[in-house]
Formats: structure tokens, C-alpha cells, sequence
């Protein structure tokens, strides 16, 4: 009886243990389907499907153990900031470069009104003459005019302005300072965006602006 049993109980499960088998076998790749895979497609022009085994069905950490690909997530990761720091690098230099070119040019204009005759003196045509010559000098280089030191900085960006200091005589007999009783000095300045290369704007932000000054006691010419 017992032996009559154990044969029913086979005979009910062999058959789905069969099926399920042939099932299986079906959807595993064979050898030409392998060499369709390395072709790209399969006969039918499909991609042909594999067998999604057990095995496959890891636990969610082997996820976080897995290390292919990682140097690509990496890169990704990083070539955003890498380009921000390089561009930055490159934009901040420029922005110095320029601001060191006005600079030069200011303090030129500066000692050429310096040196100017009747200083400080507005109804004089001489005076307003060198004024011009010095925006000019400042900007370009030359008093009369060119190529712009820095693109977009133009003479009318230039400002001047004369102050007067007394220097009277004291008790011993000396002036505080070498010279006349009213000492002029020129201050020469400018202040304007930087011509920056498009990385601020890029990012959302306003360019700096460039501001120098510089100040020369007129000595007059000699």
C-alpha cells in the first residue's frame, strides 16, 4: 500500500517538475542565440531574452558592494566641480590681468596732469587740454587716442578732481611741506564692469567692477 502511494504522489508531481523544466530550458540562451548576442540581434532582429535566474534576485546591499562602474559615477561626480574651479581659476586671473592694465593707465594719467601747467585751474584752456590728453592716456596709452587699453573702457569713464592744501608757514619759519603756500594734488579714478570672459554670467552672477584711484602732487612742468 504503502508503495502504491509513494507511485500516485510521483505521478501528480512529475509532470509539473516536467513542465516547469521545459519552461526554463525554453528561455535559456542556447548557441545560437549566444552568437546572436555578440551580433547584436538574433534572427527575428530582436534582442533575445535570457533567463532571469534566482541568483539575480541578490540582496539589496550587494548593491551597495558593487564596484563596477564606480570610477564613471565618480567622474560624473566630479567634472562639475572640477570645471567650476578651472573656469573660476581662469576667470579671476583675467579679472586681475584687467584691473592691473587700468591701473597702469590711471596712475599714467595721473603724473601727466602732475606735470601739467597752471594746474587745477578750470579757465584755463591749457588745463582743460591736459585733462583731455589724460583720459585719453589713461584709457589708451596715447594722448591722442587709439585701441582701448581694456575692451569697453572709454575716456568718459575717467574722472578727475583737484584738491588744494594749504601750506602755511610755521613758527620756525618753515613751510609744512616743500613749496608754494597752496600745494594741488590730481586724484585720477575710475570705476566700471569687468570685461570678464562670460564665466559670472554662466553661473548667474554680475561681473565685479574695477576700481582704482591714484593721486599726484602737481608739480608743474620742469
Amino acid at each position: 500500500m504503502l508503495t502504491i502511494a509513494f507511485c500516485r504522489r510521483v505521478g501528480k508531481i512529475a509532470p509539473r517538475y516536467l513542465s516547469a523544466r521545459k519552461a526554463v530550458i525554453a528561455i535559456l540562451p542556447t548557441r545560437s542565440s549566444r552568437e546572436a548576442r555578440r551580433r547584436g540581434q538574433n534572427r527575428s532582429g530582436t534582442v533575445p531574452y535570457f533567463a532571469i535566474l534566482p541568483s539575480d534576485f541578490a540582496h539589496p546591499t550587494a548593491l551597495l558592494r558593487d564596484t563596477q562602474g564606480s570610477a564613471l559615477v565618480e567622474g560624473a561626480v566630479l567634472l562639475p566641480l572640477l570645471c567650476v574651479l578651472v573656469f573660476g581659476v581662469y576667470e579671476f586671473s583675467w579679472f586681475f590681468y584687467q584691473q592691473h592694465i587700468a591701473s597702469t593707465g590711471i596712475r599714467d594719467a595721473a603724473r601727466y596732469l602732475s606735470r601739467a601747467a597752471d594746474p587745477c585751474n578750470d579757465a584755463s584752456r591749457t588745463w582743460v587740454t591736459a585733462e583731455g590728453y589724460a583720459k585719453n592716456l589713461a584709457t589708451t596709452g596715447s594722448v591722442t587716442g587709439g585701441a582701448p587699453r581694456i575692451r569697453g573702457w572709454s575716456p568718459a569713464m575717467i574722472s578727475l578732481r583737484c584738491s588744494t592744501i594749504a601750506n602755511p608757514i610755521e613758527v620756525d619759519g618753515l613751510p609744512g611741506y616743500r613749496g608754494p603756500q597752496l600745494i594741488h594734488v590730481v586724484t585720477v579714478s575710475t570705476r566700471f564692469a569687468d570685461p570678464s570672459l562670460g564665466f559670472f554670467r554662466f553661473l548667474g552672477m554680475e561681473p565685479p567692477f574695477i576700481s582704482v584711484a591714484h593721486s599726484e602732487r602737481a608739480t608743474g612742468p620742469g
